[in-house]
């Protein structure tokens, strides 16, 4: 039975919604915020503050990996954060490292970065509403939290591209390269409202989603996206690639909500379409099997472009 890890944004982790999880099972899932600006920092005095941060202990868990800027000893691990670990799981990685499948995405980083100092600790922490809100809290307990030096990631080119080759290099002394899904994710700006039939720009309908980044943001964050992408690429070369088909777009009946990351169903079927085809019976690698896996997720691909131009053209475009 394969057996994956999560490392990226919600898109990753609802994937295995679509998926029978007896047959694909999910062992270990880290998919809000941590990205490769915020990983080899460490505030980890914060901890006594999570409480405060988000609606539930999910995230909680995923703050408490942010600050202590350990995701890589927890992937390594078997330690998600929880006390519900084991280790006889990592004693079975170990033994057998091919039966372990990394599914990534590298959405988060999109985010713009903020410079926390706590007592004598410091950090970058992606901003967004949550760690925006939390940030806000703490400061309303502690005068010792300065915030401060928002930027984006690509800020200092040099800086930027050596974050992301860590990121990855630290990734690949725990999975084997060939053992990587990379999902491709991109910010999408047309969404579809199922019970009015009708395909909505985010543009165009800005006072209509409210609270959604603005054009430019999102353009930004693609293009933060897809350097780190083209960077991890280059490393991990013997990675499978899940392609991001054209015209895909999102679902404002999505169960997270409206956001640019939030696709139709017809995403994650093609997704959980891929993954099937790539770790189907956890065979072994060869350069073959890979060009052939390659030439069906191309066709799979294709596929999906007709079944998501056809339910378009089903929808009322609303400008």
């Amino acid at each position: 039975m394969p057996t994956f890890d999560v490392l990226g944004c919600c898109v990753s982790r609802d994937i295995f919604n679509y998926l029978d999880q007896e047959a694909y099972f999910l062992d270990k899932k880290i998919t809000l915020y941590t990205n490769a600006h915020t990983c080899d920092r460490s505030l980890g005095s914060l901890e006594e503050y999570l409480p405060l941060f988000g609606k539930s202990d999910f995230m909680r868990r995923m703050a408490k990996i942010l600050i202590a800027g350990d995701v890589f000893e927890v992937l390594g691990n078997n330690d998600d954060g929880s006390n519900n670990t084991t280790s006889n799981c990592t004693e079975r990685y170990l033994r057998n490292p091919r039966s372990k499948w990394l599914v990534m995405d590298l959405a988060n980083e999109r985010f713009p970065l903020q410079l926390w100092q706590y007592k004598e600790q410091f950090g970058m922490m992606p901003v967004c509403w949550d760690t925006y809100k939390w940030g806000e809290a703490i400061k309303n307990k502690t005068k010792e939290l300065a915030i401060t030096d928002w930027h984006f990631a690509d800020r200092n080119v040099r800086q930027y591209r050596d974050s992301v080759e860590r990121y990855v290099d630290s990734l690949l002394e725990v999975y084997d390269s060939d053992h990587i899904i990379y999902v491709q994710t991109r910010l999408c700006d047309d969404v579809r409202d199922d019970a009015e039939n009708r395909m909505y720009s985010l543009t165009k309908n800005a006072d209509r989603y409210k609270g959604i980044d603005e054009l430019w943001r999102r353009k930004k964050g693609n293009q933060l996206i897809e350097a780190a992408e083209k960077i991890f690429l280059e490393k991990a070369k013997d990675a499978y690639i899940i392609p991001f088909p054209k015209d895909v777009f999102i679902n404002s009946n999505h169960i997270w909500g409206t956001h640019p990351l939030h696709y139709d169903d017809l995403y994650y079927e093609y997704a959980a379409a891929a993954i099937k085809l790539i770790a189907k019976d956890n065979v072994k690698n060869t350069d073959d099997r890979k060009k052939l896996i390659e030439r069906e997720l191309m066709f799979l691909k294709k596929q999906y472009e007709n079944k998501f131009s056809r339910l378009r053209g089903l929808a009322v475009r609303n400008e």
